[in-house]
């Protein structure tokens, strides 16, 4: 006798309603310290800079000045861009001048007085190789190299002085200005303190050295940060009488550091391709990793701070962090596996990952996931979902699959309910539970739906063919709609009311090749790069594409949604949050950083399950969802629908629902054909 896989779907009351209450345990991703948005630029970006809602960014020889808006904070724009007489390394900016550092040709002055058409007004040729420029009052100090610290005089700005010399033991890589004190390092790791008191002729007043070669620094007050490489340090010294700097305290990091900034008591230093290291320096002599971010473009080169956000140039273009508390969001827990799984779902507090093995995990403590089963798997597993007390696995083979029940009625003994599977044409690429059905999408012969209403008699049924595309993604149902991501061949809607006889209702293609897809009510969201989007699917045969978040950095991996909450899998960052509760405009929150990045993500009942490509699993928090309070009816008699959960269940499910006054409800179950089940009239008290 077959076993039930979906319970009921609509359950309809007269009641005043609330929406499922917030999971215990979530977190507001916004609060966090994140990566928020970035823009690709021309060119090699070295540093940057910004006033107001205006950034200068020094791309080089290719790239020149790029000025851009800020307007938008998350979202950075190009305004306009010139090309500077030499190469562009570092950038100041000073009312509506900028003041580029451009190698062997010196020192270049811009006018950004019309941001979308700036002006070269004036270069000037220096000693030595100009990389990096600071401004006080109306002097610009240059670092160039083994020529030292060159003092320009830009009080004209159209007709730049150079007025003086200091000479840097080992040379002059960076500087820092705050107020009249200046620290510049050499590549030997030299920090040198100056007076600027008198800003036309620095004067030196002390020299400490530190391990590791400089690369970069920053100035908050008296507190100077060096960020260095061979070996990769971050320094904090105390410049509180300039003529002794003292040591404070040092934190090793996992890579140079190639530029440092501060924000209040937050260090943010840029670590080669690992991204973001955010270092608290409430207390310099015990500095702290507070979190990791990271970089879409790579390389952080230049890192400029804001109120509330903070600019990187990287290797390819600029990326926005937005500051939150400081902090970056905080994982829950993880696991290794001793497998390198392909597939991940989850349902409950249970997950399943699959590969050459498939392993089942008790996810009930989130802060310390176990692995309670496993089953050697007759061949590599590549995608499973999940169902009451069963998982069905997929098996790719040359231009077919083979699917498998698994029974987890005892998840420490998973076993085979069917072997060999069930075959069928087509490389899956993924699957989903529809009631009593299982759907596959396919690269080459479109979907297959096969009867699972007997787990240990799977039956191909039905199949729907659709142009061939090879990068063919996930597949997603909601009651008798599926919608399938077709790469390039855009989204296919299909009615599988006759699982027999599936229906192709709606083809659309958004721009880019679909690689996710997943409900969200009556909207379909979708991962198509460069964008996420939502689509209006309430008259299936006419979708409507209603809003759009770009994507910028965080890639195209795979997609759950949670109540209207998107969760997105990124290959080098780790999690994005995006929250779709206004459909027309989906909103990044924010997300956690893993540095091995994520190859999957599942949403459990009480965590975000991820899958890195290192075979690990982590467990990160959901997004806290606000409930939103329907609104009381005027009359006693008022139908509503509310939630279950879970949904689908079998044997069991719960609702919740508040009464203000003791009352006769009547409460009416709907299955998935849409059949009226028996209810049960019976008296409620008040409360929740």
């Amino acid at each position: 006798m077959g076993r039930s896989l979906l319970g009921v779907v609509s359950i309809a009351l007269g009641l005043l309603l609330l929406s499922r209450p917030e999971a215990v345990g979530c977190e507001q991703y916004e609060e966090y310290l994140h990566w928020a948005g970035s823009l690709s630029l021309p060119g090699d970006p070295y540093d940057i800079a910004i006033a107001g809602e205006l950034a200068a960014v020094a791309a080089s020889e290719a790239g020149g000045l790029q000025v851009l808006d800020l307007a938008d904070p998350e979202h950075p724009q190009p305004l306009g861009s010139v090309d500077t007489p030499g190469p562009a390394f570092g950038v100041a900016l000073a009312g509506s001048y900028a003041f580029v550092a451009q190698g062997m040709a010196g020192v270049a002055v811009v006018d950004l007085a019309v941001p979308e058409f700036p002006v070269v007004l004036a270069s000037l040729t220096l000693p030595g190789l100009s990389a990096r420029v600071a401004l006080r009052g109306t002097y610009a100090y240059l670092c160039s190299g083994t020529a030292g610290l060159q003092v320009v005089d830009v009080a004209a700005p159209a007709q730049p002085a150079h007025i003086g010399t200091v000479g840097i033991p080992g040379g002059a890589r960076a500087l820092a200005i705050a107020g009249e004190r200046a620290v510049v390092v050499s590549p030997m790791g030299l920090l040198t303190v100056l007076d600027l008191s008198v800003p036309a002729a620095p004067e030196w007043l002390s020299d400490l050295q530190l391990a590791g070669g400089a690369k970069a620094v920053a100035l908050s007050g008296d507190l100077v940060l060096v960020s260095t490489g061979q070996p990769a340090w971050l320094h904090l010294v105390d410049i509180s009488d300039p003529a002794a700097p003292a040591l404070m305290g040092s934190l090793g990091l996992p890579q140079a550091g190639h530029c440092v900034a501060v924000a209040g008591t937050l260090a943010l230093v840029g670590v080669s391709e690992d991204g973001f290291l955010a270092v608290d320096v409430s207390d310099p002599a015990q500095p702290t990793v507070a979190g990791t971010v990271g970089s879409a473009g790579g390389y952080p080169y230049g890192i400029a701070v804001g109120d509330a956000h903070a600019y990187a140039a990287t290797l390819s273009g600029v990326d926005c962090l937005a500051l939150g508390q400081g902090a970056t969001a905080p994982l829950l827990g993880s696991l290794a596996l001793d497998d390198y799984p392909q597939g991940l779902a989850a349902r409950g507090e249970l997950a399943v990952a699959c590969g050459g093995r498939l392993s089942v995990l008790d996810l009930s403590d989130p802060s310390a996931p176990l692995l309670v089963g496993s089953l050697d798997a007759p061949g590599t597993l590549d995608a499973v979902v999940l169902g009451e007390d069963l998982a069905f696995a997929v098996a790719a083979q040359e231009h077919a699959g083979i699917l498998y029940p698994i029974d987890l009625a005892n998840p420490a003994q998973p076993g085979l309910l069917m072997q060999p599977g069930c075959f069928f044409w087509g490389s899956p690429t993924g699957l989903a539970l529809a009631g009593e059905h299982i759907v596959v999408n396919t690269m080459e012969e479109g979907v297959q739906v096969i009867d699972a209403s007997d787990p240990s008699a799977l039956v191909l049924v039905g199949n729907l063919p659709l142009a061939e595309s090879g990068n063919s993604g996930g597949v997603a149902v909601r009651s008798d709609l599926a919608v399938a991501a077709r790469g390039s061949a855009g989204l296919a809607l299909l009615g599988i009311g006759a699982p027999q006889a599936p229906q192709l209702l709606a083809s659309l293609e958004p721009g880019g090749a679909v690689s996710a897809v997943a409900f969200m009510e009556d909207y379909v969201c979708y991962v198509a790069w460069p964008e996420l989007g939502l689509v209006d699917v309430s008259e299936p045969r006419q979708p409507l594409i209603i809003g759009s978040l770009p994507l910028g950095g965080m890639g195209d991996g795979p997609l759950a949604v949670a109540g209207r909450i998107a969760y997105l899998a990124d290959g080098s960052q780790g999690l994005h949050v995006i929250d779709l509760s206004e459909p027309t405009a989906p909103r990044h929150l924010g997300g956690g950083h893993i540095a091995d990045g994520c190859r999957q993500v599942a949403a459990a009942g009480n965590a975000v399950v991820l899958l890195t490509p290192e075979a690990e699993l982590v467990l990160a928090p959901l997004q806290c969802q606000t409930p939103t309070v329907a609104p009381t009816p005027p009359a006693s008699e008022t139908a509503a629908c509310v939630q279950a959960f879970p949904n689908p269940f079998n044997p069991a499910t719960e609702i919740r629902f508040t009464l203000p006054e003791a009352g006769l409800i009547s409460l009416r179950v709907i299955d998935v054909a849409g059949r009226l089940r028996p209810g049960l009239p019976q008296p409620f008290q008040p409360g929740h």
